[in-house]
């Protein structure tokens, strides 16, 4: 050990004689037991942040002590000694009057300052020319990265196969600096799994970025919630990239003034319609609904947002929404008008059906695959009640061994399936009293393959 060679100093050995003599013959006089208190300071160091532990020295010998500064009384500090023939620790403050005293490790609480951390051998203050290594480690909150008000963000993860995520990490970012990635411990089921992102500070601008897309990206979902509740983004499953970012918003720490709807949905819906409903106890104002596809962003008061339509500005719930597109996905937004200011919109998303004489895709498109590990039902009813629903298939293509897709002559998936088998193009005319038929596809293999159009 590089501080052995002192020991070859005959004046610090002396001295080593004459401070143990004197130590001891105070401790005696006094009645005191094993207070060790050392002059000779060796080292030291600030304390770390929460979380962290750092060495005060490497080397103090027995009969020194090494400063520890910057204690904070909401935390809680472990000091241990090791190496030597023993450690018997005395805390002091900078002015020597000791905090506690005993055998390592040493806990200290409540204490906000600068502390001496003594070393000796034994409680009868034994001194030695041997190395000790003082550690101090730090438990406890850490300080508000803004320094200012901190709140706690949502991110809720889904799955559409059910087997997590399968290496897809999700980011919350403050530009391009990390503040939190989720995604790693989602490795089963289909979700909804909340990780809470605390710590964002009021007023500062952050983003979603998906950080890494995993063995299958097309299955992942995930949802961005506030402090109070409101849903602020949605990214279904089979939209959205990896390694781009998703969404962007100021961190906001303030309960809302105009509060916004909850228990958003989009229901009964039919090729050009859907019946879209919420709640608001103590809401007063008026509403705005607007909806565009997934991912568009909506807007923030009467007028519509990137790639948003606005429907209606004085709605009330249920709300129809009309002059929809069938077969299509769609996310709808609703927020209150308080008199000119407005609620967070709170946000759901929904797909129409194929209506009559328009073309039914897989997930694909009319030119792409469909995606992995697809698992769906879909109802087609007539536009009109008393008609019925008549399907021909153009095109089905799809691997025999491992994808399935089936037809019921019923309005959900009950009763005997009828298989359709890939290669064929056949015709099926609903004969039930809703005049639907219920389509039913499992892909469970990652071959690129292709199913459809049905018209």
């Amino acid at each position: 050990m590089i501080r052995t060679e002192r020991s070859k100093e005959p004046t610090r050995t002396r001295w080593f004689q004459r401070l143990t003599v004197y130590a001891s013959t105070l401790l005696f006089a006094a009645g005191v037991s094993a207070q060790c208190i050392s002059s000779t300071a060796y080292q030291g160091a600030a304390v770390a942040a929460p979380g962290g532990n750092v060495d005060l020295t490497t080397c103090a010998f027995g009969g020194e002590y090494s400063p520890a500064t910057g204690l904070v009384g909401a935390n809680t500090y472990t000091i241990t000694g090791t190496g030597g023939a023993g450690n018997y620790l005395t805390i002091t403050n900078t002015s020597n009057t000791v905090i506690q005293h005993g055998l390592s490790p040493r806990v200290l609480t409540g204490y906000t300052g600068d502390i001496r951390v003594h070393v000796h051998t034994n409680a009868a203050c034994g001194t030695e020319s041997a190395c000790h290594t003082l550690n101090v480690a730090t438990a406890g909150a850490p300080p508000p990265p803004c320094g200012g008000t901190t709140c706690a963000y949502t991110l809720r993860l889904t799955d559409s196969y059910g087997d997590g995520w399968n290496g897809a990490t999700m980011q919350i970012r403050e530009g391009t600096s990390v503040i939190a990635t989720v995604g790693g411990t989602f490795t089963t089921g289909l979700g909804p799994v909340d990780v809470s992102v605390p710590n964002l500070c009021n007023g500062t601008a952050y983003n979603l970025y998906w950080s890494a897309g995993g063995s299958y990206p097309t299955e992942v979902g995930i949802q961005l919630i506030d402090p109070f509740g409101t849903s602020l983004y949605i990214k279904p499953p089979g939209t959205g990239s990896a390694l781009t970012q998703l969404y962007a918003f100021s961190a906001s720490c303030t309960p809302p003034t105009c509060a916004p709807v909850s228990g958003l949905s989009a229901s009964n819906t039919g090729a050009t319609s859907a019946s879209v409903n919420w709640t608001c106890a103590s809401c007063s104002g008026s509403f705005i609904v607007e909806y565009g596809a997934p991912g568009f962003t909506p807007g923030t008061g009467l007028t519509a947002g990137a790639g948003g339509t606005v429907a209606t500005t004085t709605a009330v719930a249920p709300y129809a929404l009309t002059g929809l597109t069938g077969g299509s996905n769609y996310t709808v937004a609703v927020r209150q008008n308080c008199g000119g200011t407005f609620s967070t919109n709170q946000t759901a998303n929904f797909t129409t059906p194929p209506g009559c004489g328009s073309n039914f895709y897989d997930s694909g498109g009319p030119a792409g695959n469909y995606l992995n590990n697809e698992n769906q039902t879909i109802t087609i009813c007539p536009d009109v009640p008393g008609d019925v629903v008549t399907v021909t298939f153009s095109l089905v293509d799809f691997e025999a061994c491992c994808d399935f897709l089936t037809v019921y002559d019923a309005n959900t998936a009950t009763g005997t399936p009828t298989a359709i088998s890939t290669g064929s193009t056949p015709t099926f005319t609903a004969n039930n009293p809703s005049g639907c038929l219920t389509f039913t596809w499992s892909r469970t293999s990652p071959w690129p393959t292709k199913v459809g159009p049905l018209q």
